[in-house]
Parts: structure tokens; C-alpha cells; sequence
């Protein structure tokens, strides 16, 4: 957000962004969703304030949902979630076709350019993940911690393949630890 901005304005913003996210996790983990449910929710927040700013959201879902709700076998020796026990590297495949229908939604990119760019999405999915585990591994250490995931996810602001990577890692999370893996279509 602009340095201009005011207390409450600010203020104003991250409750937008937790209603973004509570909007987020309900359609990630309804029975029947697939990972491009997540989409509707991703283009308001990133038509009002930005792209780069949906990672504000899966920040907000990475804190309280997979951080507080991950299973002990899930996490990592010193407790935080281990997203590649969440979301094994082996369905970044997935991850990179979903991106690719993501690009065709967001931006009118054309599927076969997502797809054809593949090198690319692979590269910017490595940065995600990157991303993702890092904010899993700070999010218990409270504010400094979230101030921590902030910049963390700064850093891939001019990455659109990886903020949408971001976004479906997030949603795949909040997938593998819903209550119910009957009614989870992926992963």
C-alpha cells in the first residue's frame, strides 16, 4: 500500500483482505470446488488494489487456517507447517495447468500461451512454493513474523506467475487439511 495512505485507511484495507480471505477458504474447501473457485475471489481483491495484493489474502489464510489447523504429521521438526507434506512438489503439475487457466481467466491470456510458457510457470512455482514455506515458518513468531510474510511475498510482486502460484499452493493447502478429504477434489 502507498505510504500516503492513513491509520485507517490501512486499517480499512486488512479488513477487506480478511473478509477476502474468509471468502477465500469457504470456496477453497466446498465440497465440490476445485482450485479455480479460489478465482472470483482473486480478481476482486487484485481489480480493487492490485495484483501483488492476493497474496495479503493467502497470507491471512496461511495464519489462521494452515498454520492453527495443520495436523502434527504435517508439520515440520520445530512445528510449522510443511507444505510439501501439504501439497507434494509432484502435483506442481497441477499446479502449473491451474496457473495457466488462472492467466486465461485474470488476464485474457490465451490457454496454449499459459500452457507453452510452462518453463516459466515451473520457475515461478518454485518461487511460490519458496515463498509459502518461508510464511509458514514465520507466522508463529506473531507480528514480527506476519511482517516477515509480507516482505517475503514483496519480493514476488512483479511475478504474476508466482503470486498466482501462490494463490493456488494457498488453496491446495487449506485443501489437504479440510475436515473431510472425502469431499476434496485435489489434491
Amino acid at each position: 500500500m502507498p505510504s500516503s495512505t492513513t491509520p485507517t485507511d490501512r486499517n480499512v484495507y486488512w479488513d477487506i483482505a480478511a473478509r477476502r480471505a474468509a471468502d477465500f477458504y469457504e470456496v477453497a474447501t466446498a465440497p465440490g470446488n476445485g482450485l479455480l473457485a479460489v478465482v472470483p475471489v482473486l480478481q476482486q481483491h487484485a481489480a480493487t488494489f492490485g495484483l501483488h495484493t492476493t497474496t495479503h489474502v493467502a497470507q491471512m489464510v496461511l495464519a489462521a487456517v494452515v498454520h492453527e489447523d495443520c495436523p502434527a504429521d504435517r508439520r515440520t521438526p520445530t512445528g510449522a507447517a510443511d507444505l510439501n507434506r501439504l501439497v507434494p512438489p509432484s502435483t506442481d503439475p497441477m499446479a502449473l495447468l491451474t496457473a495457466a487457466d488462472i492467466q486465461q481467466l485474470l488476464f485474457g491470456t490465451p490457454l496454449v500461451e499459459g500452457i507453452t510458457a510452462a518453463e516459466e510457470q515451473a520457475t515461478a512455482t518454485a518461487a511460490a512454493r519458496a515463498a509459502v514455506q518461508d510464511a509458514l515458518d514465520v507466522v508463529h513468531q506473531g507480528t514480527a513474523g506476519r511482517g516477515r510474510m509480507i516482505e517475503r511475498f514483496w519480493e514476488l510482486r512483479d511475478n504474476p506467475r508466482a503470486l498466482i502460484a501462490v494463490s493456488i499452493l494457498t488453496a491446495a493447502a487449506v485443501r489437504a487439511i479440510s475436515t473431510d478429504p472425502a469431499e476434496r477434489k485435489c489434491p
